[in-house]
């Protein structure tokens, strides 16, 4: 068995240069795939951009959302055309321009909710005030008919007593008529005594003679 051959300066070299190959290959390899990727997404992005310019920069071609974080994402690490940047910030108008009608909607819709239970608290307000007045209404006229019927008991009591009174009172007036007919009727039966007693005597002394 010979003696192990020893390694030379040269195939050291060698080695370490085909490491360093291998290891910036790789981070060439990751460079071009990113480079693809960006070509192609900025292919595309020139081909939506070319059908918003065709037609007439509508609002439907519009990169919203995700779509337009992306392609700002791209501007700022590509050699963007400026038909390219003109499209994305025409996007980024038109999403702006919809996140305010949003919130508008959602403000108006907010106002709307908030009139609308103003409005049931007023109804509701307003039902329990003519409630009340009813149940008030109710009670001030059973007031009234308990005191009408009280009035009514009151002047047929006081009618009542009243023809009382003058019934008592014809009665003693024809009881004290009674009795002045009494005193002059004995008062004249006294004086008829007296003098049929005298008209007596008269004739008892007559007999005497």
């Amino acid at each position: 068995m010979g003696a192990p051959r020893s390694v030379t300066k040269v195939e050291v070299q060698i080695e370490v240069a085909h490491e360093a190959l291998l290891r910036e290959w790789r981070t060439l390899a990751g460079w071009i795939a990113a480079d693809q990727s960006d070509l192609y997404y900025g292919g595309k992005l020139l081909k939506e951009a070319q059908d918003w310019h065709s037609a007439g920069g509508g609002i439907e071609y519009a990169l919203i959302g995700t779509r337009l974080r992306e392609a700002q994402s791209w501007l700022t690490r590509a050699d963007a055309t400026d038909l390219q940047r003109s499209f994305v910030a025409a996007s980024a108008a038109e999403e702006t321009r919809q996140i305010a009608a949003e919130e508008a909607r959602k403000e108006a819709l907010r106002l709307a909710e908030g009139r609308a239970q103003e409005q049931t608290e007023i109804a509701t307000r307003q039902r329990r005030r003519a409630l009340t007045a009813t149940r008030v209404a109710v009670i001030v006229m059973v007031l009234a008919v308990t005191a009408g019927v009280f009035a009514v008991g009151q002047t047929k009591t006081a009618n009542t007593a009243q023809a009382t009174a003058g019934y008592s009172q014809a009665q003693a007036g024809t009881s004290q008529a009674q009795a002045a007919f009494i005193l002059t009727y004995a008062a004249n039966s006294q004086g008829t005594a007296e003098y049929l007693e005298a008209q007596a005597q008269t004739q008892i002394a007559s007999f005497n003679i």
